[in-house]
């Protein structure tokens, strides 16, 4: 093995771990990831990979009490269509709204703050889900609440990381938050409109294709 691929081996396990002071010190990680080359696309990816997987596990292997789908119903191709899918139009409509309104931060920043924002998440969500097995129902408050504050501490560190990679003020960022959130709603009601046209045009042309073989078969 040579000197440069140890070289980037040690940077890549380097910057998977620089996730960790997310926890402690959330401003100082973000500033070091947009201006001292900490954290990386490969290693925010591999991060990416991990959030998948627990959400995966969280959906199909919460305890059956408080589990959302049908025991034995999986859809693992349409999750994992929606979690990319939802994650890449989260960043991408943020990204876009951010580029046009004087925002500072690249998208490679945008990405990498976005998924190392999960930091709690990543450490606190798996032991919710073992927990969720040994829980009853009259215990569910206990489950709700931890994930409240999981959910709520991401939220949190998403908030600064679009406010301080953008040089942006609290009132600007919370305007575009809901910028972003309205750029998701229109962009996703256009998706559906596009499937809806082209779900129609696929069963006109089939009904066509149907009328002429039959007035073909029927000669």
């Amino acid at each position: 093995m040579d000197k440069l691929t140890q070289k980037y081996r040690l940077k890549f396990f380097q910057d998977v771990a620089f996730i960790r002071h997310m926890i402690k010190h959330p401003l100082d990680t973000l500033y070091s990831i947009q201006y001292e080359n900490k954290g990386s696309v490969f290693s925010a990816s591999f991060w990416l990979i991990i959030l998948y997987v627990i959400y995966i596990i969280d959906r199909y292997y919460t305890g059956f009490i408080f589990r959302n789908v049908i025991e034995g119903e999986y859809a693992l191709g349409m999750d994992t269509a929606l979690f990319f899918g939802l994650f890449a139009l989260v960043v991408g409509s943020n990204y876009l709204i951010t580029t046009i309104n004087d925002g500072e931060g690249k998208f490679k920043h945008v990405f990498i703050g976005f998924v190392y924002s999960f930091m709690p998440y990543f450490l606190f969500k798996p032991w919710t889900i073992l927990i969720s097995n040994v829980l009853t129902l009259n215990e569910q408050y206990l489950l709700s609440l931890a994930n409240t504050l999981i959910y709520a501490w991401v939220a949190v560190l998403i908030f600064m990381m679009i406010k301080e990679m953008n040089d942006y003020t609290i009132r600007e960022t919370i305007k575009i938050i809901f910028i972003t959130i309205f750029m998701m709603i229109i962009t996703l009601l256009s998706l559906f409109i596009i499937y809806i046209l082209v779900v129609q045009m696929i069963q006109f042309v089939v009904s066509v294709f149907n009328e002429g073989v039959y007035r073909f078969e029927n000669r």
